[in-house]
């Protein structure tokens, strides 16, 4: 039997499209906000809804430090690396919009998902 909520799937379905929507506005900043919160304030309603924010949060997270690598890397080049990084930042927007959806998807049908090449940096 399968106890996993509406309120629940709905609160996985903010974690995982919530970062889209703040990265919208914030250029992928704060994308692991959404998560976050959710993870903190919904942890005690349901183990589902916590693992999924989780995850989330720790693929916003790596999101961002691989940027911050790439940008990094194009300012010590003094902006040459920018050849190497706009393709890849790209791509990682790219992937990030069909994970999310994966993820959204897989919590609709009350499924574990677990974001490909993310550090855990929460556990």
């Amino acid at each position: 039997m399968n106890t996993i909520g509406t309120d629940e799937r709905n609160f996985c379905t903010l974690a995982h499209l919530g970062p889209l929507v703040v990265w919208f506005f914030t250029g992928g900043v704060l994308g692991f906000i959404v998560p976050l919160a959710v993870m903190y304030w919904k942890k005690d309603m349901h183990p589902f809804v916590r693992e999924h924010a989780r995850q989330s949060s720790n693929f916003q997270l790596t999101m961002l430090l691989v940027a911050v690598v790439l940008f990094g890397f194009s300012f010590l080049t003094f902006g040459f690396g920018l050849l190497l990084a706009l393709p890849v930042l790209f791509g990682l927007l790219i992937l990030e919009v069909i994970v999310a959806v994966r993820a959204t998807m897989a919590s609709s049908r009350g499924e574990a998902y677990e974001y490909p090449l993310t550090i855990q940096f929460l556990r």
